[in-house]
């Protein structure tokens, strides 16, 4: 049992280090005026996404079965990673 909290533990910890602070990062970068507003809804959009995409998850997996849960996250995440190219070409400089 110890193994599955351990693992759980590590996976978590991993995951929410790699959500959160990209978040908290990226918005420090681009806002000078009320930073602490945009950091609140960037930190909040992660409990909102989990809490919206629970029942949709639940929906596609009894609907179409899991195989389709990752096939439309891969659209999905194509989706977004698109529109974050397109958006921020020639933004970003090298520190």
């Amino acid at each position: 049992m110890w193994h599955i909290v351990f693992s759980v533990g590590v996976i978590m910890g991993v995951g929410f280090g790699l959500m959160y602070c990209p978040a908290i990062v990226i918005v420090t970068m681009y806002f000078e005026k009320r930073r602490s507003l945009a950091t609140g809804i960037a930190v909040a959009g992660a409990g909102v996404g989990t809490v919206l995409f629970s029942p949709i998850n639940e929906f596609i997996i009894s609907n179409f079965g899991w195989r389709a849960v990752f096939y439309a996250f891969l659209g999905e995440l194509h989706r977004i990673y698109t529109i974050c190219g397109w958006t921020t070409r020639g933004q970003c400089t090298v520190i």
